[in-house]
């Protein structure tokens, strides 16, 4: 039996309150209709449940004995939250948004792998690795700073340490998917879905299920890079009440050494595809 379990992040470790992000939920929502549907990473999942990301009073070695004995590979686990690895870099100390670590077994398992593509992720600052570069068209930024509003724009950082977003009628913000085979030897598949905010991973996993569903067909380890952008604000003003305001987002999906545009109004449009050519023989 496949279960898909969603890796729930709560607003504050440290406080009570609210369980979890409504957005994070609407995300998981729209994920869900595609895996449930479209019968994506090649299995049928038969229940769910919901977890928290929390922190154990068990020891670790304990905690791994739970959790090789509650989760097998026929399990997914889903995480809708990006993970604060390094939102706590004492250069982040003006940085108001940060998500909060637990330090458990299970978290260590995702933070490890995701350690394969990031060489640094916070909210403000992002720096790939040289394997998450590859995804990338030759000579790309890998390196990038991100204003901490609710839209999370490309942005710089001025003088006085604070990000910027840069000038000009184009907003744009990264997405990110995240696949992993195991978690660990012999234990669940890992898929990451997330903006750098919480209205962004919203937005993104609405256009996934709406526009382009077929992102979530994956079968090996991978790891897909989005540039999400709109000649407006990504994000309105106001709260918005639906996922309307993402009609007007074009994203660019970098994915194994093809990048494609998927536009508001257009059919996907492939830019470039830098997987070699096999060449034709010689008679």
């Amino acid at each position: 039996m496949s279960r898909l379990v969603h890796y729930r992040q709560r607003l504050s470790i440290r406080n009570s309150g609210k369980l979890f992000q409504g957005r994070d939920d609407g995300a998981l929502r729209s994920l869900l209709t595609v895996l449930l549907t479209r019968r994506s990473l090649n299995r049928r999942f038969l229940s769910s449940d919901a977890i928290f990301n929390d922190p154990s009073n068990l020891s670790l070695t304990e905690q791994e004995v739970v959790a090789r004995s509650r989760f097998t590979r026929q399990d997914l686990l889903i995480r809708t939250t990006r993970f604060g690895m390094d939102d706590w870099h004492p250069r982040h100390s003006r940085q108001r948004r940060k998500v909060e670590m637990s330090d458990n077994y299970i978290e260590r398992c995702y933070v490890a792998d995701w350690r394969r593509y990031f060489l640094h992720l916070s909210r403000t600052e992002i720096e790939l690795t040289p394997e998450a570069a590859e995804m990338l068209p030759p000579g790309a930024q890998a390196h990038f700073h991100l204003t901490d509003g609710d839209d999370a724009a490309y942005g710089y950082l001025a003088s006085d340490g604070v990000v910027r977003k840069k000038r000009g009628g184009i907003v744009s913000s990264p997405g990110f998917i995240i696949f992993t085979r195991e978690l660990w030897d012999g234990g669940p598949a890992g898929l990451s879905v997330f903006g750098m905010s919480g209205s962004l991973t919203y937005g993104f996993a609405h256009l996934i299920e709406h526009r382009f569903p077929a992102l979530l067909t994956l079968n090996e380890s991978e790891f897909v890079y989005c540039e999400i952008s709109s000649d407006r604000s990504l994000i309105p003003g106001t709260e918005p009440p639906d996922a309307a305001f993402t009609r007007d987002w074009t994203v660019t999906v970098h994915r194994q050494g093809r990048a494609t545009v998927y536009g508001p109004d257009s059919e996907p449009l492939l830019l470039h595809e830098a997987i070699p050519q096999p060449v034709a023989p010689k008679f």
